[in-house]
């Protein structure tokens, strides 16, 4: 039968849990990363956006930059401000 130091097991059961914890916040960063790279590509390809320029000489990609944002701030996340008198 295997014993185990008591302090040895419960520091080695404290890393594997800290461990998990990481691999379930890296697996959510990169869910999330995926999920901004397929959301730009397709906003890129809906609007034809080949060159810089276009992004400025096209109305309708400035009228849609609002959608855009949002779903990239629903991703990313929005700014958290301290000051109340911010929106």
């Amino acid at each position: 039968m295997n014993q185990c130091n008591e302090p040895i097991c419960l520091s080695l059961a404290n890393r594997i849990t800290r461990l998990r914890l990481q691999e379930k916040e890296l697996n959510d960063l990169l869910r999330r990363y995926e999920t901004l790279w397929v959301i730009c590509q397709a906003y890129i390809k809906d609007h034809h956006i080949s060159c810089s320029e276009s992004i400025w000489q096209v109305d309708e990609i400035l009228l849609n930059t609002p959608d855009f944002l949002e779903q990239i701030c629903e991703i990313v996340g929005y700014h958290e401000s301290d000051n109340e008198d911010e929106l």
